[in-house]
């Protein structure tokens, strides 16, 4: 997104320019006409002018590198490492307590809270899966609201009715503290995700995962065996799913194990400043 300030940069400073890629193209691909043709233009004529890109992981280095008509070995994968202070294991719970599903994102629709939402109203009318509770995370925006009313007056009339929590946006400990409470995580993004930060954080806690097998998900999933994926846009798949963890906790909690393993061996901020370093200093000479 701030392509245009590479030349000038190159200009009156002369280092190499790297520019790092993060779902840039969820923003873009919402311009509308005629500037949008115009966008992807001058985006693929300002990136020959930098040296090299940063992605966090293969699925966004190979789509943006056609998205942006450069070569693939210009894009470097560099993968997220979380700060692991505070993360640890999930919370004790009750055998005979509701299972919690959980979602942390924005609130929106691009995100897929309706999805989930519509995945549990299954679980409970056709896999008998009805102890139950739905708890929601995120950053709701005004230009959301109206989304989240919706799906809120489709919970309070159906049958996931007082069994949904809004629990708004949360500071770092209380973002920890709601995932270690949770049983089976689960963003069920319509888009093919760029980061999944939000997944690493809840392996980072043992917390098992069922998500879309697609985008960053599917190879995320691939190489930590931290979940499953489900059918993408399917909530019908998704509450398949997840009625195979919940009616197999041995499963889940080895899931969530496998999750937080592959974390704290190679999804962690020291290996990343690492790489990094590394990359930083491979460029600059």
């Amino acid at each position: 997104m701030m392509l245009g300030l590479a030349r000038k940069i190159t200009e009156r400073c002369g280092p190499p320019i790297v520019c790092s890629l993060s779902g840039e193209d969820i923003f873009l691909e919402k311009i509308r006409p005629p500037y949008y043709v115009r966008t992807r233009q001058l985006l693929r004529e300002r990136a020959a002018e930098i040296q090299a890109f940063v992605a966090l992981n293969e699925y966004y280095a190979n789509f943006m590198s056609e998205y942006l008509s450069i070569g693939r070995e210009q894009v470097h994968v560099i993968p997220h490492g979380l700060n692991l202070e505070g993360h640890g294991s999930p919370h004790k719970k009750s055998a005979e307590g509701p299972q919690r599903i959980g979602y942390l994102a924005r609130i929106c629709k691009d995100k897929g809270l309706h999805l989930l939402l519509e995945a549990c109203e299954i679980l409970i009318q056709e896999h008998g899966c009805t102890n139950i509770e739905v708890h929601a995370a995120g950053y709701l925006g005004a230009g959301d609201r109206g989304y989240f009313q919706h799906i809120q007056r489709r919970v309070d009339q159906g049958p996931l009715a007082k069994k949904f929590q809004y629990h708004g946006e949360l500071d770092r400990d209380n973002k920890i503290a709601f995932l270690q409470s949770l049983d089976i995580f689960s963003t069920p993004t319509l888009y093919p995700e760029s980061k999944g930060l939000p997944l690493l954080e809840a392996w980072a806690n043992a917390i098992p995962a069922v998500v879309p097998g697609h985008g960053a998900f599917t190879e995320l999933v691939a190489d930590t065996e931290g979940g499953i994926l489900f059918e993408p846009h399917n909530p019908g798949d998704l509450a398949k799913c997840l009625a195979e963890l919940l009616e197999n906790r041995d499963r889940a909690n080895h899931l969530g194990k496998l999750g937080q393993v592959a974390i704290l061996d190679r999804y962690h901020s020291k290996i990343m400043a690492r790489r990094t370093k590394e990359f930083y200093e491979k460029i600059s000479l």
